[in-house]
């Protein structure tokens, strides 16, 4: 009997050397704790790894971002991914990762030393940043990997204004005739994903000027005609339920 129980406890041991927790722990990166993973595992730099991806994207764009780690001693791997304000998702590393407090843990221990995974950028303008652990072994190695510092943008052209917002509003573009720019004034008074479209006199699109998420405020964008004929156009928003369209006029 006493064989049998010696025998338990050294698998159980083994076992636990040999693997990470299998669902996963979530806030254990520098973004909410400084211990770390150290209640299970022993700090050292022989685990390491880094983050790859854009270092700027767009505000509530959702790009790629690739974790890739090492470690020396026995073992799977276990992470912990998490980001400061944006969503993370497991993304094309659904196999491996699932989310566990808004963070990417490990379905079971992995033996990919790489993990590609979503992150969708906040809507408001700023420095975001992604974090993570990782450990190697049960009772093995853990580190923190370096932060990916990330610069969150609105979409290229787009102006925030000053100013409170009570609705939406699509404004009259000015100047207006224009020849060959001009710039158009919107507001939306939430968090909307935004469109902006101008058409030809035909109804046929020539230009997506606006296409992004965006944070309540009034902002404004400016729509260069250089290369089109002269006339009538129409520029058309939509953000959620509003649609709105106007014309304008292009004289050379």
């Amino acid at each position: 009997m006493k064989k049998y129980i010696i025998f338990i406890i050294l698998f159980f041991i083994l076992n636990l050397e040999a693997y990470p927790f299998p669902e996963g722990i979530a806030l254990r990166t520098l973004k909410t704790s400084t211990a770390g993973c150290g209640s299970c595992h022993a700090f050292n730099t022989s685990t390491a790894g880094s983050f790859s991806g854009p270092d700027t994207v767009t505000a509530g764009q959702t790009v790629q971002f690739t974790l890739t780690y090492t470690g020396t001693n026995t073992g799977t791997y276990g992470v912990d991914i998490a980001a400061k304000t944006g969503i993370l998702a497991p993304g094309n590393s659904s196999a491996y990762l699932k989310v566990l407090s808004s963070e990417l843990v490990q379905i079971t221990g992995l033996t990919v030393t790489s993990l590609t995974f979503d992150y969708t950028a906040p809507l408001v303008p700023g420095i975001d940043s992604l974090y993570a652990t990782v450990d190697k072994g049960y009772l093995g190695r853990w580190n923190w990997i370096p932060g990916k510092r990330i610069t969150v943008k609105l979409a290229t052209g787009i102006r925030k204004e000053n100013g409170i917002v009570t609705a939406y509003s699509l404004k009259q573009n000015y100047p207006n005739p224009f020849n060959p720019v001009t710039k158009i004034g919107f507001s939306v008074p939430q968090n909307e994903f935004v469109t902006i479209r101008i058409y030809d006199i035909q109804g046929r699109e020539v230009s997506d000027l606006v296409n992004a998420s965006l944070p309540a405020g009034n902002y404004s964008v400016e729509w260069n005609a250089n290369g089109f004929p002269s006339g009538i156009y129409y520029y058309r928003i939509e953000a959620g339920e509003f649609i709105q369209t106007r014309s304008m006029i292009l004289l050379r």
